[in-house]
């Protein structure tokens, strides 16, 4: 018999075990895979969750470069509503301003899916000023929830107002008094077909990024807004003044302070005291030409630099023709 070979009466024994080994491996391999698969099913959650996020922030970018282009309020409530129905998947969304004079808030903007009625009845919608839902403000400044199971009164009147059964609003600017307000939400009826409102984080995560978008072009729009209004009165100051010195019987002009200087503004009484035929000719002259004795200029500059202004004071002075002229 051959050293190493096994004798027949041990041969089940043998192969018992060899049959038991090779089912305890194939039992550890098994659960191995079935670690693998559940560490790759893992996996391809937490990619279709990142692939949704980056969408959701290449869709926001988009988004900030659309109403980044303009300062239409209007515009940028149209189409961050679009964006919250199509892309954030809440079936409504409602947009309210304050009229600056009377603290009240209207609906400017709402989109999402309505019955005609109920449409006409969200549009009418008024927020007073001294609605205690904006008193909440002060004690939860970033939002407000209402969630299916919420009971609190102030918000829970508003599931009617809004015909939101769940809903979450956020104030639109940083100021005490928010210039406008945007209201997110579903219906009782339709919560289950679209995304949640929850007080989670990441439930928050999208909207909050919007909101704070928002934030930012209602504030550059009330800038432009001001701005556009300090312009207009500050042409119309202008145009006043205008008005006022080209019809007044006093000579006025502005200057520039170097020698000779030149004319910065005339008016037509300057030109006529002077002898010039318009005030287009009397500018295409020198200051200083309208002196007898140019130094003149000089020491009233002087005097003006150490005083800030003088007044009743004579000067030698003389007309196109070289005609003398006391002024």
């Amino acid at each position: 018999m051959p050293k190493n070979e096994v004798p027949a009466k041990d041969l089940p024994r043998e192969v018992a075990r060899e049959i038991e080994r090779l089912l305890h491996e194939n039992e550890v391999a098994t659960k191995q895979v079935k670690r693998l698969i559940k560490a790759e099913s893992k996996l391809y959650a937490y990619q279709e969750e990142l692939d949704s996020q980056l969408k959701k922030y290449k869709d926001l970018y988009e988004l900030s470069r659309t109403i980044g282009a303009t300062f239409d309020i209007l515009k940028i409530f149209e189409h961050s509503a679009n964006y919250i129905i199509r892309n954030l998947e809440f079936e409504r969304a409602v947009f309210f301003e304050q009229f600056v004079y009377t603290g009240r808030y209207s609906v400017c903007v709402l989109d999402g899916y309505y019955d005609p009625a109920a449409k006409n009845s969200v549009a009418t919608l008024v927020i007073n000023d001294d609605d205690p839902l904006l008193s909440l403000f002060h004690h939860a400044p970033e939002y407000l929830i209402c969630t299916a199971a919420s009971d609190g009164k102030e918000l829970a009147e508003y599931r009617s107002k809004l015909l939101m059964d769940e809903f979450l609003i956020y104030p639109l600017c940083t100021h005490t008094r928010p210039h406008a307000l945007l209201a997110v939400g579903n219906s009782a009826k339709n919560a289950g077909f679209y995304s949640k409102v929850s007080d989670s984080e990441g439930a928050l995560l999208a909207i909050g990024n919007l909101a704070g978008l928002l934030v930012g072009g209602v504030e550059n729009h009330i800038y432009n807004t001001n701005m556009i209004a300090a312009l207009e009165q500050e042409k119309r100051a202008e145009e006043k003044y205008r008005t006022l010195v080209d019809n007044i019987d006093v000579g006025i002009y502005r200057t520039a302070s170097e020698q000779p200087g030149h004319f910065l503004q005339a008016n037509p009484a300057m030109a006529k005291i002077f002898g010039y035929d318009s005030v287009s000719d009397l500018m295409a002259a020198p200051v200083s030409g309208l002196y007898q004795d140019p130094e003149e200029r000089a020491r009233l500059f002087d005097e003006l630099r150490k005083t800030a202004t003088v007044n009743k004071v004579e000067m030698a002075m003389k007309k196109k023709d070289g005609t003398p002229l006391w002024a």
